[in-house]
């Protein structure tokens, strides 16, 4: 069988990240927010939203304590079928460039050394929030000078194009970067883990001498041949505040050499250890890990620390309860919202049911004449994530107007709107609108337990283009990449997707929870983009996906 190109595996495996990043965020992250009752007074003119009758609470009358006991975070057993094959974590991508922040790097003997920087300790909805780690990638003997790949020639065909039959431009440019970058081994790593700007006073990491990975499992992750470097690093001891009485204790990370490619390289942050039990929840045993494969805290107390569940007797009814998610969602439990919570060390998983209050929030037509409205996604706070809807990867074709949750002041994840007949993706566009006036108020979802929350989409959408930057400059004959996207200002939202509900083009089929699922597939609405020059003539002309 012939070899798979080095290019096309690069390409295979960030297409594998980017659709596992996406199945971990369209599963809901857990099971959803409970959809207020349809008939309830919440849909009458003035009237207040009235919470469900109680019901009967089965186990959760308590908090329910369960023991956590540490395993290596390579550790994949039956009972945790479907798990990721590699351990996950925060990753850096490394340069030629040395960092200005660092006043002193040791002496280094790689002519082109990789320079790189890594945040732990991080909350994901405070981009300032955590702690800057920085460090250098070094080889033991010197390395070779790089070699040179001359330009492929071109096939011109009688049009004037150029024949892509075999790889596109980008492809190729992949293929030549890998190709290049010379056989030198990093195998030396320096790393600030005492956090004082100065790499020559914490020591060399080397190469593991024996690879977490498990031979014949993933001792080459990716298979022979991937841009991928089975290149694992002694594990670090990092130090992280656990609070009082436990104070500061090291937590062990292990670095792994990713991929390199000419002047370039990926750096993962692989905890090297998690908890694991087996817990009770919804009348259903699971076996449940612990994880800091999103965020590294070395605290397991964090609302954002994996919490993955695997149903020990597997059933549709316990397929369905759980999904891989954050520690801190909401969770319902015999009728009952619930929430988990951990010990800093994580030897111990708390389940409790919510005592807080919950209120009403919905969408709206906005002062249009539209009737069909629904919305399905992710709420986010600092308090925890709320899924609103069914935990699907497609939305099904009627999605409920307004859910029960518990009061706070939320942001969207992602968001789908059904809005007459558009159905709409959108998340916010804060960072990507520049030109929004800082009077207009934030999108904000604020949920109070007397009154509705209402979302209505009530603003304008305009386009607003991205790029090229305004005091860009091109040269004759050159590509210049434009890129536009469709924003509410008022509203600070970005539509990432915009489809036509009464035109049905097919159907899309997936499985989940053990069950076949169909969705109609709608049409997609992106707009027909014409470009002129300055003198009217047509130079370009093509779809443009809004987002």
């Amino acid at each position: 069988m012939a070899r798979q190109p080095l290019w096309e595996k690069e390409v295979m495996m960030r297409k594998i990240w980017l659709v596992a990043g996406l199945v971990l965020t369209m599963l809901a992250l857990g099971p959803p927010a409970r959809p207020a009752e349809p008939d309830s007074p919440a849909k009458k003119a003035g009237a207040k939203p009235k919470a469900p009758a109680e019901k009967k609470r089965a186990g959760l009358e308590r908090p329910v304590v369960f023991t956590m006991q540490e395993v290596s975070a390579f550790e994949f057993g039956k009972d945790t079928p479907g798990r990721y094959p590699i351990p996950r974590g925060p990753y850096a991508r490394c340069t030629a460039s040395p960092r200005r922040e660092v006043k002193a790097y040791p002496k280094l003997k790689a002519q082109r050394p990789l320079y790189g920087a890594v945040n732990f300790g991080g909350d994901p909805l405070d981009p300032k929030s955590g702690k800057t780690f920085y460090f250098v990638l070094d080889a033991s003997g010197e390395e070779p000078p790089p070699t040179t790949t001359k330009e492929p020639a071109k096939d011109v065909k009688k049009d004037g194009g150029t024949k892509d039959s075999v790889q596109s431009d980008a492809q190729r440019r992949t293929s030549r970067a890998i190709a290049s970058y010379p056989a030198a081994k990093f195998d030396r790593l320096y790393f600030d883990r005492n956090g004082d700007l100065d790499l020559t006073n914490d020591g060399v990491v080397t190469l593991a001498r024996q690879s977490p990975f498990k031979a014949g499992r993933d001792a080459d992750p990716f298979g022979p041949g991937s841009p991928v470097l089975p290149q694992v690093f002694d594990a670090l001891e990092v130090p992280f505040d656990f609070g009082p009485p436990l104070g500061e204790k090291p937590f062990r990370i292990v670095p792994w050499l990713a991929s390199v490619a000419r002047d370039q390289g990926i750096v993962m942050f692989i905890p090297a250890t998690m908890r694991k039990g087996k817990i009770k929840l919804g009348g259903a045993e699971y076996v449940a890990l612990l994880t800091q494969s999103r965020t590294i805290t070395g605290r397991y107390d964090s609302l954002w620390v994996q919490l993955e569940l695997y149903p020990v007797a597997p059933a549709s009814s316990a397929g369905r309860l759980f999904r891989p998610g954050s520690l801190g969602d909401f969770r319902w439990i015999d009728g009952q919202l619930a929430t988990l919570s951990a010990s800093p060390m994580g030897d111990k998983l708390t389940l409790q049911p919510y005592r807080g209050d919950t209120g009403i929030v919905e969408v709206g037509p906005g002062g249009r004449t539209i009737t069909d409205l629904g919305i399905v996604g992710t709420l986010v706070s600092k308090q925890g994530t709320v899924p609103l809807g069914e935990p699907t990867l497609v939305p099904p074709k009627t999605l409920p107007r307004r859910y029960q949750v518990p009061v706070g002041d939320y942001q969207p994840v992602s968001l789908i709107i059904q809005y007459g007949r558009l159905r709409f993706a959108c998340r916010p566009a804060t960072d990507y609108l520049p030109a929004v006036s800082s009077k207009s108020p934030a999108f904000s979802v604020q949920v109070r337990k007397d009154k509705p929350c209402v979302l209505e989409f009530s603003g304008k959408p305009e386009v607003v283009f991205l790029g090229p930057p305004k005091d860009r400059t091109f040269k004759p004959g050159g590509q210049v990449a434009i890129r536009a996207m469709l924003s509410e200002p008022w509203q600070k939202i970005m539509i990432t997707g915009l489809w036509d509900t009464t035109k049905k083009i097919g159907e899309l089929k997936y499985r989940m929870g053990g069950e076949e699922v169909t969705v109609p597939e709608y049409a997609r609405l992106d707009p027909e983009i014409v470009i002129r020059n300055a003198a009217g003539e047509q130079v370009a002309q093509g779809r443009m996906p809004f987002g």
